[in-house]
């Protein structure tokens, strides 16, 4: 498949930011960054979310576990990415202080 031409992405990401849907714009960035397929993306908790978090700081890298990667009959049945941006692990830590663990 076609990765989401870097220009496209960030017009979505803007528009997303500019009309204040920061979960959105939130879900854009982790897909983009980790190569998430869309099915990956929409199945994501905050419980599939692991930040490096050391005594309340944030070291800017995390973890994505995702359940059902569409390879799981070939691979692994959970299959797990780096978030190695740091503005993105940031993102998550302030977008997840505001919603439920179950979001």
């Amino acid at each position: 498949r076609t990765p989401v031409p870097l220009s496209i992405w960030r017009a979505a990401f803007a528009t997303a930011m500019s009309w204040r849907w920061y979960t959105f714009a939130l879900l854009l960035a982790i897909g983009f960054h980790c190569f998430l397929r869309p099915g990956e993306l929409l199945n994501l908790t905050w419980r599939h979310i692991l930040l490096g978090e050391t005594e309340g700081e944030l070291n800017g890298a995390g973890i994505v576990a995702i359940e059902q990667p569409k390879t799981r009959y070939s691979a692994g049945r959970v299959q797990h990415v780096l978030i190695l941006c740091p503005w993105v692990a940031y993102a998550i830590q302030v977008v997840r202080d505001y919603l439920r663990p179950d979001d």
